[in-house]
Order: structure tokens, then sequence, then C-alpha cells
């Protein structure tokens, strides 16, 4: 999946940071919104 290119991209990056944000918006696009 596109995604998990992304993960292991922000991985080799040793970037914690990015990989939280990458995760909840992952998280945010797979999952409905129940606000809209």
């Amino acid at each position: 999946h596109w995604f998990t290119l992304i993960v292991l991209s922000a991985l080799r990056r040793s970037d914690n940071e990015n990989m939280l944000s990458l995760m909840n918006l992952i998280l945010r696009l797979l999952q409905p919104n129940p606000d809209e």
C-alpha cells in the first residue's frame, strides 16, 4: 500500500515526530470521520 511506503520512508529518516504525524493522518484517511 502507498501508506506503507510512507511509513517505511519515515522510519528510514528516523523522524519519530513525522512518523506519528503520518500515522495520525493515515488513520484519519482510513477511518470515516464522525464529525463530517
